[in-house]
């Protein structure tokens, strides 16, 4: 247990909390003091994947989205990160996120340094389904007039788990 009169507070936020395998998890980190923006800190997040693998990151508040982050300087410190380019495997599971974070709060007159801590998790699940790269399509003609009634698209997929799934194209 943590007591302390500082009024910096920080918390770990997996805005997607749940991924598919190849998708991207933003992360975010909340930094303030009190009402106020901390300005300038150090977010350095270990993340642990299923199997013990670890890898780091750091979070930024620069508002570029590409980092996951919409605003500069607004105290959200925010990162992305795709399980599985990160860890180069298609591990499925809960990656645990630890969040150690650094910076000074103003003081008077001189700034004060805090450190907080903060967790989450982001939890990476197969594709209901995947298309496997057959996909045929031809026409019918159902009377026989020598005319295509229908356009039948036939795609193969690998399904993991029973669901309703769309098929959509686009013709040119």
């Amino acid at each position: 247990e943590l007591i302390s009169a500082s009024p910096v507070a920080v918390t770990l936020i997996a805005v997607t909390p749940e991924v598919t395998v190849g998708q991207t998890a933003v992360l975010t980190a909340a930094v303030f003091d009190g009402p106020t923006a901390v300005q300038g800190a150090n977010v350095a997040v270990t993340i642990i994947s299923p199997t013990g693998l670890v890898s780091t990151l750091t979070l930024f508040d620069e508002g570029e989205l590409p980092k996951g982050d919409h605003l500069s300087r607004d105290g959200l410190y925010s990162g992305v990160f795709v399980p599985s380019q990160l860890f180069v495997t298609s591990e499925t599971g809960d990656y645990t996120v630890h969040a150690s974070i650094t910076g000074y709060r103003s003081g008077n007159p001189d700034p004060i340094f805090f450190q907080r801590d903060a967790g989450t998790s982001v939890r990476v699940v197969s594709p209901c389904a995947a298309l496997t790269g057959f996909i045929a399509d031809y026409g019918q003609d159902d009377n026989g007039n020598g005319r295509y009634e229908w356009l039948v698209i036939e795609a193969e997929a690998g399904v993991n788990s029973a669901s309703t799934f769309i098929l959509q194209a686009i013709l040119k």
